[in-house]
């Protein structure tokens, strides 16, 4: 028990400094160009999407695309990082818990998995601001729950 204490307190010591760090980059630094900031990202650019009808998926600190050539895909882009920032605001794995709960509870509600999912505060936060190349610069932490319905 105490070696599962000392470990998931190690986890959020370094998602902490992983949140810190991402405020520091984005709020902080405003030398830095949106394009120098995609480099602390790690994009990937995976078959494994190939035939799905999704564009992208966010896995902290992955972002996956299904083809090489949405790297370039400014709107894309910005809808990832949204999702990268809330993850780091519910320390990822609760992120992941969260998403996955409203996503079912949606479906149970609306039993249609594209209005589900569409409908997830996460989704509708990055769907609304993904055109807003401004928006993480200005975003305030925890903003998705204004998306909540």
């Amino acid at each position: 028990m105490v070696c599962f204490c000392k470990n998931l307190i190690t986890l959020f010591v370094i998602i902490k400094v992983l949140v810190l760090f991402d405020d520091f980059l984005v709020h902080k630094l405003n030398q830095i160009s949106r394009n120098e900031y995609l480099c602390f990202m790690i994009v990937i650019c995976q078959r494994l999407l190939k035939n799905t009808k999704i564009s992208g998926i966010t896995l902290f600190p992955f972002i996956i695309l299904r083809k090489p050539e949405y790297r370039h895909d400014p709107i894309l882009i910005n809808h990832e990082k949204i999702h990268l920032r809330q993850q780091l605001e519910l320390l990822i794995i609760f992120f992941y818990l969260w998403y996955v709960m409203e996503y079912y509870y949606r479906l149970f509600k609306l039993k249609n998995r594209d209005l589900a999912y569409r409908s997830i505060s996460f989704e509708r936060e990055a769907y609304a601001m993904e055109a807003n190349p401004d928006y993480l610069e200005n975003r305030n932490h925890w903003s998705f729950w204004k998306y909540i319905k």
